[in-house]
């Protein structure tokens, strides 16, 4: 009689004396990971023959040699799940046999469809594969294996990142040849549901290349993130693997990318408020660019180090780093860092009550976005004059950039700007008794930054609640 597929465990016995039990709840009763097979073998000393594992070889045993060989190599992905591609760069295969060996493996319940083109393994089945891989294929097979997954992993990666932030420049190194072609994206859309689809495998990824000693490729994957990073904004994975990509880095002596990746953390620790820290990153960053001599770089340092300052309430010393940065990017003609960096010092001079130099700085670094087509930038530069004519009281003009602005970081998909600007036009519209407007507005926004998990979340959740404070008679909104 044939066993039980798998995959219809949860109805089988997994030896006699044993209480039935689904796999997903032995896979929570075993957390021993080298050790978890060997415990669902049978207690009672009955034959192997009725034990999972030999449930799980009658099926593994009963497959071809090339889809064998693949729910082995399988075993090595570090992810929830995978797609067709890169299964066959695991196995080094062309798409439509991968696609096949899976459906074969799906077929057989060793793997389960998860979404359409995506399968994911029982934790314990992952086991077994991983189990098949160590004893049956040599080390070397295994780690050119993970290398392509690896490979492949990277420059889809990079190949979304070029789409999400085009005008975005930073150090990019030579990579091998992916084993498949990465996918085709057509557009920002496409790139960014790849990054969140993939966001789990991402992150195992770098750390997978990491451990493998694979420092070159580690050291290579936050380059390629940083857009995804930087307009979703999910700092724990940010932060994770750019930490791994700086000690890769300084493990090969790559000072040039670790100066950026250094720089880059500062970003993640700035979003979350974290001043001390990002500003000890940025000025780390700073130090290793000088020292190497790459002049090119050091404005991107120094600007977020002037940023950081002026959250500190450091005013003049923030203007000094904007005004070093200002001259290095306008004797290199760098014209989206000087748009960048006029943004930089016009939010400084609002800070300081100096509205009209404010407005010129942003009014030009606005104008120079436009002109390269910076959609990113234009949020920005779009959202700082918006604050400006708050802090003037011009809130017509305010509520029109802020608008604007809006229209731009939903286009591009940049998250936490739309929650910022919601905030922002549920506070002009508080000026103006629209109450209603404002519930409606900084609710919004509270749910985005609630799922992004922003510090900036409290602050509107408090202010949520004193509103319902102040408006609880009918008949107080303004149309």
């Amino acid at each position: 009689m044939r066993p039980a597929a798998p995959g219809a465990a949860s109805g089988g016995r997994a030896g006699r004396g044993r209480t039935r039990s689904p796999l997903s709840e032995l896979a929570d009763e075993l957390r021993d990971e080298r050790g978890r097979l060997d415990r669902l073998a049978s207690d009672d000393g009955q034959d192997e023959s009725t034990a999972v594992r030999a449930v799980f070889s009658w099926s593994y045993r009963s497959l071809a040699q090339p889809v064998s060989r693949l729910f082995r190599l399988l075993g090595l992905h570090p992810g929830p799940d995978f797609g067709v591609p890169v299964a066959a760069a695991l196995a080094d295969v062309d798409l439509p046999q991968a696609k096949r060996l899976l459906q074969t493996l799906a077929g057989s319940h060793l793997i389960q469809a998860s979404a359409p083109g995506r399968y994911r393994f029982h934790d314990v089945l992952r086991l077994y594969a991983t189990e098949l891989a160590e004893t049956e294929d040599p080390i070397e097979v295994r780690l050119e294996a993970a290398r392509r997954m690896l490979v492949f992993y990277l420059h889809s990666a990079r190949t979304a990142d070029r789409l999400l932030l085009p005008l975005f420049t930073a150090p990019i190194a030579e990579l091998p040849e992916p084993p498949v072609t990465a996918p085709p994206f057509h557009s920002r859309d496409e790139a960014l549901t790849w990054c969140e689809t993939e966001a789990a495998n991402l992150s195992a990824a770098v750390r997978h290349a990491a451990q493998l000693g694979e420092h070159a490729l580690a050291a290579q994957f936050p380059r390629a993130l940083w857009s995804y990073y930087d307009l979703r904004k999910p700092w724990t994975d940010w932060i994770a693997t750019y930490e791994i990509g700086m000690a890769s880095a300084r493990l090969t002596g790559d000072d040039v990318n670790r100066s950026w990746i250094v720089r880059s953390l500062g970003v993640a620790h700035y979003d979350l408020q974290h001043y001390e820290q990002a500003a000890a990153l940025f000025s780390e960053s700073l130090a290793v660019r000088r020292r190497i001599g790459d002049i090119a770089s050091t404005p991107g340092s120094l600007d977020m180090l002037g940023s950081t300052y002026r959250k500190q309430g450091r005013c003049d010393a923030a203007l000094d780093c904007h005004r070093e940065a200002l001259a290095i990017r306008l004797e290199r003609g760098d014209k989206r860092g000087i748009a960048v960096t006029l943004n930089r010092l016009g939010s400084t001079y609002r800070d300081l009550g100096r509205f009209e130099e404010s407005l010129d700085h942003l009014t030009r670094s606005l104008a120079l976005r436009r002109e390269i087509g910076d959609l990113h930038g234009q949020g920005f530069a779009l959202h700082s004059i918006g604050a400006t004519y708050e802090q003037l009281g011009r809130l017509d003009d305010a509520t029109q950039a802020y608008e604007q602005s809006l229209v731009v970081r939903r286009e591009i998909g940049d998250r936490r700007g739309e929650a910022e600007i919601l905030h922002c036009l549920g506070k002009i519209m508080l000026r103006t008794g629209r109450t209603g407007r404002t519930r409606e507005a900084w609710t919004d926004a509270l749910a985005i930054l609630d799922d992004l998990g922003a510090p900036q979340a409290a602050d509107v959740s408090r202010q949520l609640q004193a509103l319902g404070h102040t408006d609880s008679s009918p008949g107080a909104e303004e149309a």
